[in-house]
């Protein structure tokens, strides 16, 4: 995306910060999987008897780090969307300015030296 516009154009900054928004959407969806992972396993095995119940919480401070990347993941699913969104908005902008098209008559060449007199060389 980032590599099909014009480099340190508006529209070319715009793809990069999309990117970077996707990749980074990523990372919290990824930290977010994991940590839903462990903790499905951690209270299938106290579901199963085959581990420790705290008597302090079985969650604690895991679900609340939850909470917090199910919110930070949420986020980040905004702010994909609303960059994506602008950069489509600029997007269309700018395939809706007109653009000055090069002439297409030949170029007229510089009529050759004269004397004073007026006599060409």
């Amino acid at each position: 995306m980032s590599t099909r516009h014009e480099h340190g154009s508006t529209i070319n900054a715009l793809a990069w910060l999309v990117v970077h928004a996707a990749q980074h959407l990523d990372h919290v969806q990824r930290l977010f999987r994991d940590e839903a992972t462990s903790l499905s396993d951690t209270l299938s095995r106290v579901a199963g008897g085959q581990a420790h119940v705290n008597p302090l919480g079985v969650l604690q401070q895991r679900g609340i780090q939850l909470d917090i990347l199910a919110a930070r993941r949420a986020d980040a699913i905004e702010h994909l969307d609303v960059t994506v969104g602008t950069y489509r908005q600029a997007v269309a902008a700018d395939r809706a300015t007109p653009r000055l098209q090069p002439s297409h008559s030949p170029a007229q060449a510089a009529p050759p030296p004269q004397d004073r007199a007026g006599h060409t060389h």
